[in-house]
């Protein structure tokens, strides 16, 4: 049976250059915003303590059996309209996909199952409304790694690779 975790309003992770900026030594070192959503994290956590023992369980058991197991991390981001757009409806520019290392931290920390078994699935903005507030809505599950050989065979397979 597949395994399939739902974390939902997991905290809203900063950009990888509010996480981890460059300092006057030139080396990147973890900031205040970092530390600030630890301890979010953390706290969701301890409100979420059944469903985060269950996931322990699942994906660190399926990973310790079969070492090319690897967690699937979807990520939907969930932000207002105004932080995603401009009053004239333009899309502002944000790059979602710039949260995925400080969340895969905080994600690890949380699991205790070392980031280097996540691997990074769909990821995407979603508009909320501005009484909700920003988190992100996670899907965790276990896919094997593949080979060169057979991701190409199943690419060439779709109807619309290599077109």
């Amino acid at each position: 049976m597949d395994t399939l975790i739902l974390f939902d309003r997991f905290p809203l992770p900063p950009t990888a250059n509010h996480a981890y900026p460059t300092g006057t030594n030139g080396r990147r070192h973890k900031s205040s915003a970092m530390r600030i959503f630890e301890a979010e994290a953390t706290k969701w956590w301890m409100v979420n303590r059944p469903l985060v023992t269950h996931a322990r369980k699942a994906l660190g058991g399926e990973i310790a059996i079969d070492k090319a197991s690897m967690i699937r991390v979807d990520a939907w981001v969930c932000f207002h309209y105004g932080s995603l757009f401009t009053k004239d409806s333009v899309r502002k520019k944000m790059d979602v996909s710039n949260r995925i290392k400080a969340l895969h931290d905080a994600l690890s920390n949380v699991l205790l199952i070392d980031d280097r078994y996540f691997m990074v699935g769909e990821t995407a903005p979603v508009v909320i409304k501005d009484f909700e507030e920003e988190c992100v809505t996670l899907m965790l599950s276990i896919q094997q790694m593949e080979t060169r050989a057979s991701l190409l065979k199943r690419l060439r397979g779709s109807p619309s690779a290599f077109s």
